[in-house]
């Protein structure tokens, strides 16, 4: 008995094997895995939108992020959601300036998904680049704008892009800033550059700024300019005479560039850009030739090295365009035309007054110093 139950035993446990065998064989298998949760997507990244502002902020945030597409959620909105999406997207484009300034195209298509409507923006960009996007400087006061100025000016930039908020600017406004911080550092600044000022958007009070600067010459060549500039001011400050004696420094100064550069008179006769070397500091004291501007921004330079209080004057002599300088002594200011001392001899433009200079120049006197000390070449 025991016997024939073993033996069905046995034959049960071959038949179960043979069964298992051909499951395999046949490709039948069977596995067991840890059990796994299904995925959830986090309603923290999808972006919201109830109200009309917060459309708009939406879209903004997807233009400043230079993004091409962008989706949004609209629930409970009160309002024709299509109809916004188009309002936004033309306002954003009219007033915005980050907008106005890179976009050429944005539309929006809202969809009605059960409870909400799903809004897929498309934005089309002008030939700026996010990069450009991220380098653009707020400005918040003219001084500011100024300073960042001065320092783009000074690395020979190619162009500055800024963002102004509640700055009234106009482009003539700009334009004589970027003259301004050039003839206040003759030194730091080689050659004025050829500027053009656009304004996104055209109206209103805040704007995105375009600078775009054209020079002469490569920004490396206007370095190796600037430095050769900068060691001759440094040799002239370092040679010439008067003690403390503020005047009779001034008097060496003038004498030195008087008998150190020639006066460019075909150049000044046919009339320059603000390219022409001739008008620059460097012209004066590095090539040896410059007409009146070119004189006046050695002069300045010169007087900057020195810490003496100069400024560059600019208006007409004998009813063309010309340049000299206003200076400080005591407490006192004065004229000072160092190219008219080179060519008629130095009493003839030597710290002049007012009274003097109206005889053959004119200026704008609500722009400069009046000049009205008691000194004059005799003086010295």
């Amino acid at each position: 008995m025991n016997r024939r139950i073993a033996a069905v035993v046995m034959c049960v446990s071959v038949l179960i094997g043979l069964c298992g065998c051909n499951s395999i064989l046949n490709g039948e298998t069977q596995s067991v895995t840890a059990h796994q949760e299904p995925a959830v997507t986090s309603t923290d990244s999808i972006i919201e939108a109830n109200t009309f502002d917060e459309l708009k902020s939406d879209f903004l945030n997807f233009v400043r992020s230079h993004d091409e597409t962008g989706l949004i959620r609209v629930y409970s909105y009160s309002g024709d959601v299509q109809k916004d999406v188009d309002l936004a997207c033309t306002q954003i484009m009219q007033d915005d300036p980050i907008a106005a300034y890179a976009v050429s195209k944005m539309t929006g298509n809202a969809t009605k998904i059960v409870s909400y409507y799903e809004v897929e923006l498309h934005i089309s960009y002008k030939n700026v680049t996010k990069e450009q996007l991220d380098s653009i400087i707020p400005v918040a006061t003219t001084r500011y704008l100024k300073s960042d100025l001065q320092d783009t000016l000074s690395a020979y930039m190619p162009s500055m892009t800024i963002l102004t908020k509640n700055i009234i600017l106009t482009s003539d406004d700009a334009l004589a800033y970027v003259e301004q911080i050039y003839y206040e550092n003759p030194m730091d600044i080689v050659m004025l550059p050829v500027t053009t000022v656009d304004f996104y958007p055209d109206h209103g009070i805040d704007h995105i700024i375009k600078f775009t600067f054209g020079y002469r010459y490569e920004p490396s060549t206007l370095k190796v300019m600037e430095k050769n500039l900068k060691n001759t001011v440094q040799n002239i400050a370092e040679s010439v005479s008067g003690g403390n004696n503020d005047g009779a420094i001034l008097l060496s100064v003038c004498q030195h560039l008087m008998a150190t550069v020639e006066y460019d008179s075909s150049t000044a006769a046919n009339g320059y850009s603000n390219q022409n070397v001739s008008a620059t500091a460097y012209g004066a004291l590095v090539t040896g030739s410059a007409v009146g501007e070119g004189y006046a921004m050695a002069y300045k330079a010169i007087c900057d090295e020195l810490g003496i209080e100069s400024y560059v004057v600019l208006g007409k002599h004998n009813g063309k365009p010309h340049a000299w300088n206003i200076v400080a002594i005591e407490g006192h200011y004065y004229h000072i035309d160092v190219s008219m001392c080179d060519l008629n001899g130095i009493s003839t433009a030597f710290l002049l007054d007012d009274a003097a200079m109206i005889k053959n120049y004119t200026w704008d006197t609500t722009k400069y110093k009046a000049c009205n000390g008691p000194l004059s070449y005799k003086s010295f």
